[in-house]
C-alpha cells in the first residue's frame, strides 16, 4: 500500500474540498421566476449561472417563499426544492429554461437581501446544451 505523508494528505483534502464546482460559472443579471412546492411563483434575479447550478438574489419575502413551511411542524420542508424558469438568448434566439433546483446554501447579505445557491437537479440534454452555449459565449465575450 502506498503511504502518503500526513502533510500531503491534509493539502490534498483542502484542494479537494475547494473544488466542489466542476463547470464554468459566469456572473449574470437574469430575471427568473421561482415556483415553490405549493405552485406559487415569485420573481428573483440569477446572479451567477453554470450548467449545474445558479445563485439567486432575492428579498426576504422571496426567500421565505422559497422555503415553504410545513404547517404541522413549523419547519421548512426538507430538502428545499423549487422550479426556476428563465430565458436565455443563445445564437440570436430565445431559449426557455425550466429546471428543478435544490437549495444548497442561503446567505443573508443585508437586512432584506439574501443570496441563495441552488443545484440543478435534472437538466435535459437540450437545456444543458443551451446553458453550455450561453455560458461559453459569455465567457468568451
Amino acid at each position: 500500500m502506498l503511504e502518503i505523508p500526513e502533510s500531503e494528505q491534509i493539502q490534498l483534502l483542502v484542494i479537494m474540498s475547494n473544488e466542489r464546482r466542476h463547470s464554468l460559472r459566469i456572473h449574470t443579471h437574469i430575471i427568473a421566476e421561482v415556483i415553490n412546492r405549493n405552485g406559487e411563483s415569485m420573481e428573483a434575479t440569477i446572479t451567477d449561472l453554470s450548467v449545474g447550478g445558479l445563485t439567486l438574489e432575492v428579498d426576504s419575502i422571496a426567500a421565505n417563499h422559497i422555503e415553504v413551511v410545513d404547517a404541522s411542524t413549523g419547519e421548512p420542508y426538507f430538502p428545499v426544492e423549487v422550479s426556476v424558469v428563465f430565458t436565455l438568448q443563445v445564437n440570436n434566439a430565445l431559449s426557455h429554461i425550466e429546471v428543478p433546483c435544490r437549495l444548497v446554501h442561503k446567505r443573508r447579505l443585508s437586512q432584506n437581501i439574501y443570496r441563495i445557491g441552488m443545484m440543478m437537479i435534472v437538466v435535459n440534454e437540450g437545456q444543458r446544451e443551451q446553458l453550455s452555449r450561453y455560458i461559453n459565449d459569455a465567457g468568451n465575450a
